[in-house]
């Protein structure tokens, strides 16, 4: 791969091998990896329980009904929670903003 993308040269200094000795990503290149579905579905339920906790209080704060403010603090979390994991899958089908991915583009 070449570093050289804006002026359009390469030489033989500036390449990066694809793959190291042991068939991995040589020292300093960031290997390509994609997210399990278990590490987004951890990722989709950290981020609601902290969401959760903020829409309670919102909705505590504004009506002063406890039973109120937890119901739709559950109702956000569980429609929010799928659609959090639905896109953190359709992302992880893309190269874009990748280091060492196809597209380059930041």
């Amino acid at each position: 791969m070449c570093l050289e993308y804006k002026r359009g040269g390469c030489y033989g200094h500036e390449t990066i091998k694809k793959t190291g000795a042991s068939g991995g990503p040589s020292k300093g290149q960031v290997p390509q990896q994609q997210d399990s579905h278990t590490r987004s579905l951890i990722k989709a339920l950290s981020w609601r329980v902290s969401a959760f906790i903020i829409t309670v209080s919102v909705v505590l704060v504004l009506t002063g009904e406890a039973a109120f403010a937890a119901a739709i603090g559950i109702a956000d979390a569980a429609i929010k929670i799928g659609i959090y994991y639905l896109h953190e899958r359709v992302w992880n089908r893309t190269n874009f903003g990748r280091n060492g991915g196809r597209n380059q583009n930041n």
